[in-house]
């Protein structure tokens, strides 16, 4: 099944209205100029630096952070039978899951102090 069209406008009336259509007003051509013109500028501008990278930023501790900041000091408690957790070994050693992973915070505590001085 096939359509056609036909388009009942004559054709120096269409080519005026394609004229019209196509042919921007001077106060629109002005516009767009302008809009590239600032687009432009702000490409090429350098962005300004607002903050310095070595700024620190001072961070609001409270409760046990703050009591660690503070004193300086990471005080950890285990149990001694709570296996895989935390047990003694044979010979009275601590080891387990949570105090390897307790070391692992009081090394990133270190090296971000260690950093910051």
């Amino acid at each position: 099944m096939s359509s056609t069209h036909v388009c009942a406008t004559p054709a120096p009336v269409a080519a005026l209205v394609r004229l019209k259509a196509v042919a921007p007003s001077p106060a629109l051509s002005r516009l767009v100029k302008a809009t590239a013109a600032a687009a432009l500028a702000l490409c090429l501008v350098q962005p300004a630096g607002a903050q310095s990278p070595k700024l620190v930023f001072a961070i609001p501790y409270s409760g046990t952070l703050k009591k660690i900041n503070d004193s300086g000091e990471i005080r950890i408690g285990y149990r001694e039978n709570s296996p895989p957790f935390a047990f003694l070994d044979a010979s009275h050693k601590p080891l387990g899951y949570s105090l390897d992973l307790c070391e692992i915070v009081v090394e990133e505590r270190r090296r971000k102090t260690a950093s910051i001085s």
